[in-house]
């Protein structure tokens, strides 16, 4: 079983590692030349002569539309991947493959999510090597959540545990939209888009807030309570909960979207 998903897996990155990394070696290039400029600050914009604010400009304007193209291509590709594997004749011989549907959509699941991990990993890496002011103080923020005495390496497992099942949910939101829309014959992409607005807005989110109100764990963040243990355990100690639903919207997700593909488009 594993080494036919890391098969799946192999042509998935394979694909995505076609276009993403050049996109990711150009924001941290950007980057790094922003850096080489000094410490500049926009704050204080009038203190740097024309030739300096116009390069500074130029090379900003680059970076963030390299951002904003990095993050389209991914998505829009991510889309597409799904919808060109599994709604269209292009998809038909993947399915002569020795694999069950299940396989399949965890290798695009896991690829997607992977992929989308990594590109935020590059912009905060691309952001902390030209925004020395930034890099300072989210190191010193870090510092002091440190030094706290409920921080422990199970804290940092809550969190990354709650950060990769809320966007675990979202990747898999994406793929139960996009197959339900396919059930209809015209609008398929505003109903796509209609499905994830509705299910995120009126279902994700109420439910989150109740189980944080009911589980008596929510409280008001702010940059004076960051630095209370008694808060910061108490934030920590909402992810579980936060975290346990999110997981379970996308074991739920990723069942109806394997559903569907093998019954309603009989794909098996």
């Amino acid at each position: 079983m594993l080494r036919e998903l890391g098969l799946l897996l192999k042509y998935e990155f394979r694909f995505y590692f076609r276009f993403l990394p050049p996109l990711y070696l150009l924001l941290v290039i950007i980057s790094v030349i922003l850096r080489l400029q000094g410490n500049f600050s926009f704050t204080e914009i009038n203190a740097y002569d024309t030739g300096t604010v116009i390069s500074v400009i130029i090379l900003f304007s680059i970076w963030v539309a390299m951002l904003i193209a990095m993050f389209a291509l991914t998505y829009v590709h991510i889309i597409q991947r799904f919808i060109n594997n599994f709604m269209r004749a292009q998809g038909a011989i993947m399915f002569t493959l020795p694999v069950t549907v299940w396989k399949l959509l965890a290798a695009k699941v896991i690829a997607a999510f992977c992929v989308l991990s990594l590109s935020w990993i590059t912009v905060a890496v691309s952001i902390f090597a030209f925004t020395e002011g930034l890099r300072e103080a989210v190191s010193s923020f870090i510092g002091q959540i440190m030094i706290m005495p409920s921080f422990n390496f199970g804290t940092i497992m809550i969190m990354v545990f709650a950060y990769c099942a809320s966007f675990l949910q979202a990747v898999l939101l994406i793929c139960i939209a996009i197959t339900v829309s396919y059930l209809l014959p015209r609008f398929r992409f505003a109903a796509a888009c209609g499905i994830f607005i509705i299910v995120r807005t009126f279902m994700e989110m109420p439910l989150s807030k109740f189980v944080s109100e009911n589980t008596k764990l929510n409280f008001k963040f702010t940059l004076e309570s960051a630095f209370d243990n008694e808060m910061y355990t108490s934030w920590i100690n909402s992810m579980i909960p936060m975290g346990i639903v999110s997981l379970a919207f996308a074991a739920l997700y990723f069942w109806l979207t394997g559903f569907l593909l093998k019954r309603t488009y009989n794909l098996e």
